[in-house]
């Protein structure tokens, strides 16, 4: 299996960083992956897990979304 180092698409950087954003209209705060040498965005991630959201919100509400199969 061959080894495949990704590129950033405009000036063939290969070291990226994840930069925090917010964007506009929007109350969540995401990582920008970012080309280290030009700062081109290539991708999104989360930066909140949103199952760990969900499990928040189970403590808050003192129930589980999680389907749970009866036994």
């Amino acid at each position: 299996m061959t080894s495949v180092t990704p590129k950033c698409p405009k000036c063939e950087g290969t070291e990226f960083a994840s930069i925090p954003i917010k964007p506009t209209g929007s109350n969540v705060e995401v990582g920008a992956v970012c080309c280290a040498r030009c700062g081109t965005v290539v991708g999104i991630q989360e930066s909140v897990s949103i199952v760990s959201k969900v499990h928040e919100l189970e403590k808050k509400l003192g129930f589980t979304f999680t389907h749970r199969p009866k036994a």
